[in-house]
């Protein structure tokens, strides 16, 4: 399963975490997850943990990997289960739109929340690019692309200024 909810990357790039449970394919390598990056979208830059699991991490996205590419730190928990889609981006009562895309490149370079929000209305807020699905068979995993938007209404207008005071009298 993979899930690409999580706010571990550069604001506007994706992040993916799949697990790949047995069997693994034989002669798996860190180079697995580099492959499977790499095939999502983008510029990406990976971390992976490869034992009796293959855990793989990505942030792909417009903006270009750094230096420091593998994100540090501890790798995140485990994917809850539920499609990432499922997980509200909105507080209660707000506007949410849910569009599918083929793939993490159009979702980044073709976005559709900005226009979709205004053609209502409306603000955008918020919008995340998730995905969820199977990481196998390889070599064509089958993952579903949303974007999901938070739109909200415009602030109201500012209180116009009072006129300034009539000039004095000579």
């Amino acid at each position: 399963i993979a899930s690409a909810w999580k706010s571990n990357c550069i604001p506007g790039d994706i992040y993916i975490d799949s697990t790949a449970l047995a069997p693994i394919p034989f002669g798996s390598t860190f180079k697995y997850c580099t492959d499977w990056c790499d095939e999502q979208s983008g510029p990406v830059s990976h971390g992976c943990r490869l034992d009796k699991e293959i855990r793989c991490r990505c942030c792909c996205g417009s903006s270009p990997p750094s230096p420091s590419s593998p994100p540090s730190g501890p790798l995140p928990p485990p994917f809850e289960g539920r499609w990432p889609q499922t997980y509200e981006i909105c507080p209660d009562g707000e506007e949410y739109l849910n569009f599918n895309h083929k793939n993490g490149t159009e979702c980044i370079q073709a976005p559709k929340c900005e226009q979709e929000c205004k053609d209502i209305g409306l603000l955008m807020a918020r919008k995340e690019c998730v995905a969820g699905g199977e990481s196998y068979p390889r070599p064509r995993p089958r993952y579903k692309w949303y974007e999901q938007c938070y739109c909200q209404n415009p602030p109201p207008p500012p209180h116009p200024q009072p006129p300034p005071p009539p000039p004095p009298r000579a």
